[in-house]
């Protein structure tokens, strides 16, 4: 305020004080109360983002990406179980091509007057092809599962690296949110997943795959008429299995998520036992415990169906298709156009051998599920 100024003149002329404390209105509380609007505006968008990550189908594309934190020595692993698994798929339909051969001579020696001590040398020739596949297949099996297993451990023990490295990134407030799970119990709980997810199972998965495709090359090989036919249920069993193993990888992922809920409640009553007996709190939490398991139970009740379904299809597939090789082949074989009876022996094995490896890929989905 100047010499010659009033003191009207100077509080119109100078600015207000309070406005620009407290806003607009001059009123201190609105900027505290838009504070708090704003972080809670915050809060609401972060719960929203989280349900909806929350929301989101499991599906096999996170299983597929924990292939990305294999180093050069589990890729290197990886690549000898996965060849040793095809390997020992393989050697098992090869028993077929030996069982049909040794079905068609046996078949030859009672119709016809064939020597005995030839027939006795065909029969042992047929045992030793029968040791030399089990020996093969066995050391194949053994190399797979070894490699496979050193392989999983190296991944998750890389994965379990990044998760804590990134934890320890984090902001103090990260820490006070409520979360699905504690840290502990997140890398125990989902690296146990993963582990069993990526390492015997996913060998005996190749192999049974192996086995598959192997068996109806060698059925295709023997008679391609034949086994063509029986083909044709074979799409039927690779449809129920693909959406099978989508539905059994998200209720997995649920299950997995309500019981790293329980694990925190019980790591958190635990360290603090004296208070919870002191508050008399132990009974709420094990009602909440307890709400927790039956939440589960719900979820895990929900995947009966589905497994009841993806199985009781893909026996009812197989019974059939041996039953349409049995009654084409006997067609087949009384009208001259095979001559053996041991060919239609080794399409229906072969075939038999085809549809239960994708039985035993259906036993293997509630890992890939629960990795995923």
């Amino acid at each position: 305020m100047s010499i010659g100024q009033s003191r009207e003149e100077y509080e119109m002329s100078a600015p207000s004080t309070s406005a620009g404390l407290g806003g607009a209105d001059g009123n201190p509380q609105s900027t505290s109360e838009n504070s708090r609007e704003a972080l809670g505006n915050d809060e609401e968008e972060d719960k929203d983002k989280e349900a909806k990550a929350e929301e989101k189908p499991a599906g096999l594309g996170p299983y597929f990406k924990v292939f990305t934190f294999c180093d050069g020595t589990a890729v290197a692993l990886y690549a000898l179980g996965f060849i040793m698994s095809i390997g020992a798929g393989a050697a098992l339909p090869l028993m077929t091509i030996v069982f049909g051969r040794f079905v068609g001579d046996f078949n030859d020696f009672s119709s016809n007057d064939a020597d005995p001590a030839a027939f006795t040398d065909t029969v042992d020739g047929f045992v030793l092809y029968f040791i030399y596949l089990f020996i093969g297949r066995f050391a194949a099996s053994y190399i797979a599962n070894l490699a496979v297993s050193l392989a999983a451990i190296r991944t998750t023990l890389t994965i379990r690296k990044k998760l804590l490295e990134a934890t320890l990134r984090q902001e103090i407030w990260h820490f006070d949110k409520e979360t699905t799970g504690s840290i502990a119990s997140q890398v125990t709980t989902n690296g146990d997943k993963i582990n069993q997810g990526i390492a015997e199972k996913l060998a005996a998965i190749i192999q049974s795959i192996a086995t598959f495709w192997a068996a109806f090359i060698v059925a295709l090989t023997f008679q391609w008429k034949l086994t063509l036919i029986v083909m044709t249920l074979i799409p039927g069993i690779l449809v129920i299995l693909t959406i099978g193993m989508s539905i059994d990888a998200g209720q997995e992922a649920k299950m997995v998520k309500i019981y790293s809920q329980a694990a925190v409640l019980a790591q958190e009553a635990l360290s603090s036992v004296k208070t919870v007996h002191s508050f008399w709190a132990h009974e709420k939490l094990v009602a909440r415990y307890d709400d927790f398991l039956l939440q589960a139970q719900k979820v895990g009740k929900k995947k009966s169906p589905n497994v009841g379904l993806v199985h009781s299809t893909q026996q009812f597939c197989t019974l059939a298709g041996m039953s349409l090789a049995f009654w084409q082949g006997f067609r087949m074989f009384a009208s001259g156009e095979i001559d053996n009876a041991g060919t239609v022996l080794t399409v229906l094995l072969s075939v038999t051998i085809a549809t239960t490896g994708l039985l035993q890929i259906s036993v293997y989905v509630a890992s890939i599920g629960g990795a995923a």
